[in-house]
């Protein structure tokens, strides 16, 4: 899926967010169970990589499988100036750097609206509802 293919979708919702300080297209997935992570954007990371608990089967969008036995723990995605925790699985992706799945949205509370193309998100304070609008971009 292309930026474009996410903006005409009414399941997903895309964005640019910086990612540990760095602009990553973002794909917002309710059909995702983790988050994820490109390994090219991987390689641009200056953090350590963990080892799984056990190693994670993916079937990616080409209907191949990828097993992943590693996890970026302690990543930073930013809404604005609000920081929220993500860990991020490397694994092959097409055009988006990562891809923000369920562990993510359950543990912030996201609300994703796919058809009007927003998020709303709980900050790590429980407090203010941040709102991610991809239409007013």
């Amino acid at each position: 899926m292309t930026s474009e293919d996410a903006k005409k979708s009414n399941e997903v919702v895309s964005g640019n967010f910086m990612v540990n300080s760095k602009l990553a297209k973002v794909l917002f997935d309710t059909g995702a169970d983790m988050s994820y992570v490109s390994l090219k954007y991987a390689a641009t990371l200056d953090f350590p990589l963990c080892d799984l608990h056990s190693p994670l089967q993916v079937k990616i969008a080409d209907g191949r499988f990828w097993v992943a036995n590693e996890v970026y723990r302690n990543c930073v995605i930013y809404f604005g100036t609000e920081k929220f925790d993500i860990k991020l699985v490397p694994i092959t992706l097409g055009k988006f750097d990562v891809i923000i799945g369920m562990d993510w949205l359950d543990h912030y509370r996201a609300n994703v609206a796919c058809h009007e193309k927003f998020v709303r998100v709980r900050t790590p304070s429980g407090g203010e509802i941040i709102v991610y609008d991809e239409a007013r971009r």
